[in-house]
């Protein structure tokens, strides 16, 4: 199980607060039908969420991360994860700078890859105007939908055919506590069509992953959200971890939360390493001056890192999260398969952490995971 989703880094995470906002759905501006046109196929959802995204910069306020673009798509039904933004703020609105600007940002997209896009503009004579393109890479399709509420007991069936030349297909759920779990999944290689089955066994939030493996390796290619049980006045539910650290630094604050989760999980918690913080903090300045979150930032994997700096471990993982507050950093993390798997490997013994502000006040976020020392 570590080994298929130790290294994936989740479209996206539960993250509570955004999940609630309720939006007036606005269809897009006819005017900017020739930019869709240059980016693909349009989704309601995906328009929805651009406005909501536009709205936001035009009041000022930062941009949402990946992490709270993907919450915000899940929540309304989106499966598709790998959400990507460019906005452009000017004086008075020019399609046609906005044309340029915007296939000189799809032209960093893989090549080749299907996607869907959402479009929203705004013009304000007194804040000037800004214009937001979102797209998801569709990888896979669900065949049949699944519902966003089921009954305590209830089975859900999961019903995908995969895309992206897919060799192989499986579907991993994470219920409100514990490990994900991959389900038994049939895949028939002819159709690339994968289906399962489980039972929701659990009152609270679930995150269901298809998981599909290309020759490039295993990676999400659906998501959806199903709340177990009756919805609630109150959207959040605490998860484990989440109220420890509170008035301590940002870093300790991460600490705390993370061995407080394991605690609650019955794990006993990580020690923290000189030389892992060192290291997470060394990538966490690499990240936020590339203006990105990844594993190897041309500075190496995790393992490669802690072997060229001396150290020794039989098995590494790494968590990278960009969030506005350590706490939903901590539910992010919590809320992903494949960062929970790291939360709670019962083998690992060793942690570092970074939790790095930048000048607009973006917490970039790493944590190292180590095993033992090779014998």
């Amino acid at each position: 199980m570590a080994a298929l989703v130790a290294w994936l880094v989740a479209a996206g995470m539960t993250l509570g607060s955004p999940a609630s906002a309720h939006w007036q759905a606005q269809a897009p501006d006819h005017r900017d039908q020739r930019l869709l046109d240059v980016c693909g196929p349009g989704g309601r959802v995906l328009h929805d969420v651009a406005y909501a995204m536009a709205t936001r910069l035009l009041e000022g306020q930062t941009a949402w991360t990946t992490l709270e673009l993907s919450e915000h798509l899940r929540a309304r039904g989106e499966p598709h994860p790998a959400v990507r933004a460019w906005s452009l703020r000017m004086p008075r609105m020019n399609r046609n700078r906005a044309e340029k600007g915007l296939k000189s940002w799809l032209a960093s997209h893989p090549e080749g890859q299907r996607r869907r896009c959402g479009i929203a503009s705004i013009e304000d004579s007194q804040r000037g105007d800004v214009l937001t393109m979102l797209t998801v890479a569709v990888l896979a399709d669900l065949l049949t939908p699944i519902p966003k509420t089921v009954r305590q007991g209830q089975w859900i069936t999961v019903d995908a055919v995969l895309h992206d030349g897919a060799v192989e297909g499986r579907v991993v759920v994470l219920g409100p506590r514990g490990l994900p779990r991959v389900i038994p999944s049939s895949f028939d290689p002819a159709t690339a069509r994968v289906v399962a089955r489980f039972m929701a066994d659990r009152q609270g939030d679930w995150l269901l992953q298809v998981v599909g493996t290309t020759d490039a390796g295993p990676k999400p290619m659906l998501e959806a959200q199903v709340r177990v049980g009756p919805r609630q006045a109150v959207t959040h539910v605490p998860v484990p971890g989440e109220a420890a650290g509170h008035g301590l630094s940002d870093e300790q604050a991460m600490v705390a939360k993370l061995n407080a989760a394991r605690v609650e999980e019955g794990l006993l918690p990580l020690v923290v390493d000189a030389q892992l913080t060192a290291l997470a903090r060394e990538h966490a300045k690499t990240m936020m001056a590339s203006g990105a979150i990844g594993h190897d930032m041309g500075d190496g994997s995790p393992p490669q890192r802690l072997a060229r700096a001396g150290g020794c471990a039989k098995e590494v993982g790494e968590n990278v999260s960009r969030a506005t507050s350590v706490t939903l950093a901590h539910l992010a993390l919590w809320k992903s398969v494949s960062h929970r798997t790291n939360l709670l490997h019962p083998r690992y013994e060793r942690l570092g952490v970074s939790a790095l502000r930048d000048e607009k006040g973006m917490l970039w976020i790493v944590q190292i995971f180590a095993g033992p020392c090779t014998s």
